[in-house]
Order: structure tokens, then C-alpha cells, then sequence
């Protein structure tokens, strides 16, 4: 949403907060995890590491429209 709505702060935020929460630190080498939530220690973390198939299309296809419409490749 933060894409269709031009936002690149937010966008940028949410971008970080995957990478570092969900794909243990890095993208370019980790899927991000589907499952987040509170642990039995009531610690928020990856509950499950497998990825989501659609998750993964969908974020390719967000890094890509977010390249091409912010004119920025390291998307």
C-alpha cells in the first residue's frame, strides 16, 4: 500500500523492517519468513522461517515498481 500510494518513507521503513526482522538481515540472501508473532517468552519473533510463496512474488514485484517509478535500482 505504501507503494500505491507513493509513499517511500513508509515504504522504506517497511522495506527495512522485513529485511531485518524476516530475512535475517538480508534480502538478497534470505526469503523472508511468514510467520511473526510472540514467542512462549512473550518475545516478538520468526515463529515459523519458511517462506510464503505469494508473499515472495508480491515482494519482487513491489522492489521492482518501487525501482522503476523512484528511478532507484537498489531496489
Amino acid at each position: 500500500f505504501a507503494l500505491v500510494a507513493r509513499d517511500r518513507s513508509t515504504f522504506d521503513k517497511l522495506l527495512q523492517w522485513t529485511q531485518n526482522n524476516l530475512a535475517q538481515g538480508n534480502l538478497a540472501q534470505h526469503l523472508p519468513a511468514w510467520l511473526w508473532g510472540q514467542n512462549e517468552e512473550k518475545h516478538w519473533n520468526v515463529l515459523d522461517t519458511n517462506s510464503a510463496t505469494d508473499a515472495n512474488l508480491w515482494l519482487a514485484y513491489d522492489l521492482l515498481e518501487a525501482s522503476r517509478i523512484w528511478q532507484a535500482p537498489q531496489y
